[in-house]
Parts: structure tokens; C-alpha cells; sequence
């Protein structure tokens, strides 16, 4: 094999020149002038960052502040920078590491907050901790520990912090949202019993209040020690009556001062049907709701006396008013207003 560079004749086989040592191998090699290049589909996903960097400020480089380098390069301090997932990593330059753990979490949060109230929204909330704990764990912790029994309580200790941590921030940010269930069928409302609805605490103020709005309140029991009927706890209820307005329930509607009520609007619940019943003065400050109750006693005579006290409930003891149907999945959505 002839040396292209001493034109030396060398055994063939060999890889060096004998003479001058060049690297024989490679020559006369056809070099192509042809890569493969890139599938048309990903060129649109390339250019997109291509173009950030070129017309915005994300193209210059990164100028990271000289106390977050030391942050990002201790362990506790670390834990701090990763209570926004990735950025230990990113102020340290190694952000590609957890890229797609940050993407995942990305996803799964907001899908969590969409399915909350479900086992669905539960677990992928609880799969966006164990994410984030994870991201926590792999710039923090993951490089001071080796052994496995201290990696695994490591990573235990920090799903029990980012758990808390998450409650805690639940309970700030949607502290003022409740949910509850009901026991209504309200067809104008296209409320089913069962129905979750998401209710607020801060309309629950009686100038926010109107006929046929639905609250979340506590129902008491009733003639308890003769087991006449028995209501829920907490429970979603209908606001039927106002304070000073006179109720009565006849051929299976409700009238208030002498005008009766659409059917389709303010369903009279099985256990008050059949039954002429009123009239009854709901006090001021009061309210009549619509409520389903547990009736121990078929073919009972119950007095106005009776279903007054089981369906009217104070201002004080209304906490939060509902505003949207939330489960199930099909049916969500916002509530109707009556009057």
C-alpha cells in the first residue's frame, strides 16, 4: 500500500507507514459529501428555539447571580432553589439532567387540579410530589449519600416535606374553595344526586344570596330522641324561601306568598311529597332550603313545626355557596342563576 504522503510501498495490511509513520487506513476511502439529514417533520420543533434565541433575550447567555451558584452548591441550601423544580439544576448547568422529570411535573400538575375531588386528580397530584421530590433529591441529595438504605430514607423524608409543603399551599391558595356533595335532583340546574359541586366560603355573605341558589350548610337532626327523620352533615342544599316570606308545600311544589314555584326549578325531595304542608314563616336572617332528609316513620304526620325546624337554617350556619358543577367530568360546569 502506497504512502500518499512519502510514496513509500508498504506491505499491505499494514495501518502506519513504515517510513514516515502516516496512517495508511482511510486512504483512498470515498469521503461523503452527503450526511443524512434531519426528518422534514422535526424542522418546525427546531426552529422554534432557534428562532427564541435569535430574537429574544433567552439567546444571551444565562447571567446567573454569584449567591445562587453557592446555593445550588450546597446540599440544605440546594433543597431551597428546588422548591421551584429545576432551578438548583439550572443555575448549576444541569438542567438537562432533569429536563424531562420538570416537563412530566409540568403535565401532571395542572392535570391534577383539573381531576381534584377524584382518585384520578389524587394520583397524579401525588405523582407530581414524588416528581418534584425526586428532582429535590437527584441535585441535593443523590450526590452526598451512596448507600441505599440513606438514598431511600432520604427520598422518603423528602416526599414527606414536599407532601406537606403541597398541602400547605392548597390550603392558602384554595382555602377559600369547598367541596361537597348532594343528595338534590334539580333538572334546571342539570343536577343529579351524587353530584360533587365546588362551592365558595366568600359569597357565602347573605347580600350574595338568592332563591334558587345552592349552599353548603350543616342540617341538624331532628326529633333524635323519638327517631322521627334525620338529615346528613355537611350537605349542598337549594335555597327555596327568604327571610320574612311565608312557605307552603302543596300538590307537590312549593309556594312562597301565594305563588308557586316551577317544578323543573325547585323539585319538592320524595320525603315532603304527597304531604300539604304550611304555611311556615321563615325568620329573618333565615332561609328555607330545599333538603333531603330521612323520613324513620312511613305515613308520619309531620307538622309545619317539624319541617321548619329541619329546612330552615340561619345565615350563620351557611358556609360557602356553590357556584359550579364539578363531577362528574361531563356534566361540569357553571350554575345557573334562578333569580
Amino acid at each position: 500500500m502506497r504512502c500518499q504522503r512519502c510514496q513509500f510501498e508498504n506491505m499491505p495490511g499494514e495501518s502506519r507507514c513504515f517510513k514516515c509513520g502516516s496512517v495508511l487506513s482511510g486512504q483512498g476511502v470515498a469521503v461523503d459529501v452527503h450526511p443524512p439529514r434531519m426528518d422534514r417533520w422535526k424542522g418546525p420543533f427546531r426552529a422554534v428555539p432557534r428562532w427564541i434565541r435569535l430574537r429574544t433575550r433567552f439567546g444571551e447567555r444565562l447571567r446567573v447571580p454569584a449567591f445562587l451558584r453557592i446555593m445550588s452548591g450546597n446540599a440544605a441550601l440546594g433543597l431551597v432553589l428546588s422548591l421551584i423544580p429545576g432551578l438548583a439544576q439550572a443555575v448549576s448547568g444541569r438542567f438537562r439532567e432533569v429536563r424531562w422529570f420538570v416537563f412530566g411535573w409540568l403535565l401532571l400538575l395542572p392535570a391534577g387540579i383539573f381531576f381534584y375531588g377524584s382518585g384520578t386528580g389524587y394520583l397524579l397530584l401525588g405523582i407530581a410530589v414524588g416528581l418534584h421530590g425526586w428532582i429535590a433529591f437527584r441535585h441535593s441529595l443523590m450526590k452526598e449519600h451512596a448507600e441505599i438504605g440513606q438514598r431511600i430514607f432520604d427520598f422518603s423524608m423528602l416526599l414527606v416535606v414536599f407532601g406537606l409543603l403541597y398541602f400547605g399551599v392548597r390550603s392558602t391558595l384554595l382555602g377559600d374553595f369547598m367541596f361537597g356533595y348532594t343528595n338534590l335532583t334539580i333538572p334546571y340546574q342539570n343536577i343529579e344526586s351524587g353530584d360533587m359541586l365546588l362551592a365558595r366560603r366568600s359569597l357565602s355573605g347573605a347580600e350574595d344570596l338568592k332563591r334558587g341558589g345552592l349552599v353548603q350548610s350543616t342540617l341538624r337532626m331532628v326529633g333524635r330522641g323519638r327517631r322521627v327523620f334525620s338529615g346528613g352533615a355537611r350537605t349542598i342544599v337549594q335555597i327555596v324561601g327568604l327571610g320574612g316570606e311565608k312557605i307552603e308545600i302543596t300538590d307537590g311544589a312549593y309556594v312562597v306568598d301565594g305563588r308557586m314555584l316551577d317544578g323543573e326549578q325547585y323539585p319538592v325531595p320524595e320525603w315532603l311529597k304527597g304531604r300539604k304542608i304550611g304555611p311556615i314563616v321563615v325568620d329573618v336572617n333565615s332561609y328555607f332550603v330545599n333538603a333531603v332528609y330521612n323520613v324513620e316513620g312511613r305515613g308520619m304526620q309531620l307538622t309545619a313545626e317539624m319541617v321548619g325546624q329541619a329546612c330552615i337554617v340561619k345565615s350563620s350556619e351557611i358556609e360557602s355557596k356553590v357556584i359550579m358543577r364539578w363531577f362528574p367530568l361531563k356534566r361540569r360546569g357553571f350554575l345557573k342563576e334562578n333569580e
